[in-house]
């Protein structure tokens, strides 16, 4: 049987049989899987049986779907290690359902063809943070807690590039990267290894099991996906993602994980008005315990956002509020973790509206980031500056004979605008006096 593995920002996961022909993804009740986030479209996406496999459709949501970090147009094939994303959320298509035939040749690793008969080799996680999640391994393939690898893994004792999978006469091979805490091999410590099917890779605290090109292996979830708060009441709020799945001859699967309430940022915002409604405080206030312990949350804010570790500075800095309201280093780490979350939203927006072809949209966004803003750097705010800067030439010059005003309207952009290239302000400077000899009436 296939299964979706569907993990949440901070690490939550839940394991989805895949029974039905049709699968909706949305916010609104009624979709098989409801994504509480409000990044996720009411009705965000479809994952519909094709054959032996699966295809993905972007329900014409908001924030679209994701397949291997590109914004998919329509729908697109699912295959096994795919790396699907959803708002916040990850998926990974489990094809240990998926029986190998004698006459079915080996499916590459980039699956550019449509047979899903045959397995690839890939780990499949046997403990926290995402039990039962399945990741495709092939040649060259890193994996680590940098997002930008070809498999991410969000835990702490995985280091950022923790190993490098390598295929040689087809069998794969696994290098420690220079890792804190090193790998295993059934509990040896290794710098590499040849991994055989049923070896169970250690790195950090994850448990992974190896599993061979074409062969099975079926994990077994919990009965019913249940979590518990790991904290004490005064801890984080817990966060259910509700999936809901109807199985032939009325059976009823319900799964239920609801993740805390965000602001429209990427990552999780932190709503101190409504905590704090529902935790009175105590008549005497913090103990001193709470306080000490605060001061350590805080602490760790600060060492988190430092390493550009958003999510876990936010988490950090709430825990610390929920112990001491009136934390002041806590609040202000947390006002600069939110404030550069909103700088990375606002960063997002810009890039996709400069891949959709939307120059001044994309402009104006990255403008809006602060002055001081690291994101500035990126290639695209740049790009972004050069094309909106073409763009302004061009409708200047095109307008320039009879429409003097236009063009030096088009034109001042330019030269007034921060951060353009010398040529092109030059370019503009001639313009604008070009319309003012024209008779442009607000020259001056």
């Amino acid at each position: 049987m296939h299964k979706l593995v569907i993990s949440d920002a901070e690490g939550r996961t839940t394991v989805v049989p895949l029974v039905r022909d049709e699968l909706t993804i949305g916010r609104k009740e009624g979709n098989a899987v409801r994504l509480t986030e409000r990044n996720v479209s009411r009705r965000h996406a479809r994952i519909r049986r094709d054959g032996d496999g699966f295809i993905v459709e972007d329900l014409d949501s908001y924030n679209g779907v994701f397949l291997n970090d590109e914004r998919i147009q329509g729908q697109a094939r699912l295959r096994p290690g795919d790396r699907l994303r959803i708002g916040d959320y990850r998926f990974a298509l489990d094809a240990d359902g998926a029986m190998p035939t004698a006459e079915a040749s080996p499916v590459d690793l980039d699956f550019g063809g449509d047979d899903l008969r045959v397995a690839p080799p890939r780990l499949v996680m046997l403990t926290p943070p995402a039990a039962g999640a399945v990741y495709a391994v092939g040649d060259g393939m890193r994996l680590g807690r940098a997002e930008d690898l070809e498999i991410w893994v969000n835990h702490r004792s995985i280091s950022r590039e923790h190993v490098r999978f390598r295929e040689m006469e087809g069998q794969i091979v696994v290098e420690d990267l220079s890792s804190a805490n090193g790998i295993t091999v059934n509990d040896q410590p290794v710098a590499s290894a040849t991994l055989t099917s049923g070896d169970v890779l250690g790195l950090g605290q994850v448990k992974f099991r190896f599993v061979a090109r074409g062969e099975e292996f079926h994990f077994e979830p919990e009965p019913a996906f249940e979590r518990k708060e790991a904290a004490s009441e005064g801890g984080n709020k817990a966060a259910i993602v509700v999936v809901g799945l109807l199985v032939a001859g009325a059976i009823a699967l319900g799964l239920f994980v609801a993740l805390r309430d965000r602001e429209e940022a990427p990552k999780i915002e932190f709503e101190p008005e409504a905590v704090q409604a529902e935790i009175a405080p105590a008549p005497s206030g913090p103990s001193r315990e709470d306080r000490l312990a605060a001061e350590r949350e805080s602490a760790e804010c600060e060492r988190h956002l430092i390493e550009d570790r958003l999510e876990e500075a936010l988490e950090a800095a709430d825990r610390a509020l929920l112990l001491v309201p009136d934390h002041e280093g806590a609040a202000a780490c947390r006002a600069d973790a939110s404030a550069i979350v909103r700088e990375h939203a606002t960063f997002a927006r810009g890039r996709r509206a400069l891949e959709e072809g939307r120059v001044d949209d994309a402009y104006f966004a990255f403008e809006s980031l602060d002055e001081k803003s690291p994101l500035r750097d990126r290639p695209e705010v740049s790009r972004a500056r050069r094309l909106f800067a073409e763009q302004k030439l061009t409708a200047a010059k095109r307008v320039l004979r009879r429409n003097p005003q236009l063009a030096y309207d088009e034109a001042i952009q330019v030269v007034m605008g921060p951060g353009f290239p010398a040529l092109h302000q030059a370019e503009a400077a001639r313009l604008v006096e070009a319309a003012k000899k024209r008779g442009a009436v607000d020259a001056n």
